[in-house]
């Protein structure tokens, strides 16, 4: 994590800020900006999109001096010419007025939280060591970067090209999107995941490092960490509880959890394997309301060199169980369209994984199938 300082008054900076936000960076702003508003409609549009938990996000650190807010940032981005501090070690510049001296000028796709699309132009005497830095940081953040001063390859372009058609599919301006624009660009961006299609592959590479970073602890193999997140507003029915399909998703994350820590990522999907699910059961037993901190247990209950059987428990801010998402899944060759063995790595992994979840046993309602109403 680094310090990022974001400095403006428009809804630009905002979203530039809630961008740096969402991927896990310590963000300082300055400015009237409706700082809070951007990461409240990115938490809501991104929470819509991803099938990956955002985990929790900590709002940016509002400051009423602009020389505070820059102190120690390694990248500092303006969105008014006034605020640009000389002496940044890496100093952004997104807007419509020329850039300040020294700027690096960053034209985003937007809105910036949702659309991962960035043009640069350099200044007349640009550090390359700079450069390097701000391309690396924008990479961090999920951006596809677009250089300007050198011959675009067709991913970059097409990328471009492409985020800029979708806006322009909504009749968009420069301005920010409506909630009711932002769902429309969201369902064709969900419309381009598991293609070839740039956008649907930043997507995808967007929900596998979330899905990487939703997992509490560091050691992977030291026992299945659990997964937690806040309850989006999003989530909800019209009983004002957390819906069913959620359920699905929440223990879905969890079980990207467990293959993420077995190394059947999308490195492993690429090469043409996975797994897929064979049986799924899925008990109520609370309600799950929104903002409320849920937290997800996942162990395996057993396992061959082809399936495992997994079991998810849901807990809410009391402790209390909400539910359980018992499963069995197998390795597949999806060429093949057939099971096939474990990689030996991959199995050794799942063998270290059991070995240290100081198992105690299956609980009594593993196994049950629904029940008879007759009963």
């Amino acid at each position: 994590m680094v310090k990022i300082a974001v400095l403006g008054h428009d809804a630009l900076a905002a979203e530039w800020a809630a961008r740096h936000v969402v991927f896990g960076n310590q963000v300082a702003v300055f400015g009237d900006a409706d700082w809070s508003g951007a990461l409240a409609r990115a938490e809501r549009g991104l929470t819509r999109m991803l099938l990956a938990p955002l985990g929790d996000l900590q709002a940016p650190a509002v400051s009423d001096d602009p020389h505070e807010a820059v102190r120690d940032a390694e990248l500092v981005h303006v969105t008014d010419a006034a605020l640009a501090p000389a002496d940044a070690r890496v100093l952004l510049w997104s807007g419509a007025s020329p850039a300040p001296a020294g700027a690096i000028s960053a034209d985003p796709i937007r809105p910036v939280w949702l659309l991962p699309g960035v043009a640069l132009t350099l200044p007349a005497a640009a550090d390359p060591e700079k450069l390097l830095r701000a391309e690396q940081l924008l990479g961090e953040i999920g951006m596809t970067v677009l250089r300007r001063d050198i011959p675009a390859g067709p991913v970059p372009d097409t990328f471009m090209i492409a985020g800029g058609g979708l806006r322009l599919a909504q009749g968009a301006a420069d301005d920010a999107l409506d909630t009711r624009a932002e769902d429309d660009l969201i369902a064709m961006m969900q419309a381009l995941r598991g293609g070839t299609h740039p956008i649907g592959a930043a997507l995808a590479a967007m929900e596998d490092r979330f899905n990487r970073r939703a997992h509490i602890g560091t050691d992977r193999m030291a026992g299945l960490p659990d997964l937690a997140f806040h309850v989006p507003g999003a989530w909800l029915d019209y009983n004002g509880h957390l819906t069913e399909s959620r359920y699905h998703q929440a223990f879905g994350d969890g079980t990207e959890g467990l293959f993420t820590a077995l190394g059947a990522d999308a490195a492993h999907r690429a090469r043409g394997f996975s797994f897929y699910t064979l049986e799924t059961h899925l008990r109520h037993l609370d309600e799950a309301h929104v903002g409320e901190r849920i937290r997800i247990a996942t162990r395996v209950l057993e396992h061959d060199t082809r399936r495992i059987r997994i079991l998810h428990r849901m807990y809410g801010p009391t402790g209390a169980e909400i539910a359980t998402c018992e499963l069995i899944t197998i390795h597949v060759d999806m060429a093949a369209g057939k099971s096939v063995p474990m990689p030996d790595a991959m199995a050794e992994r799942l063998r270290r994984l059991v070995a240290a979840q100081n198992d105690t046993g299956a609980p009594a309602f593993a196994g049950r199938g629904i029940r008879s109403l007759q009963k």
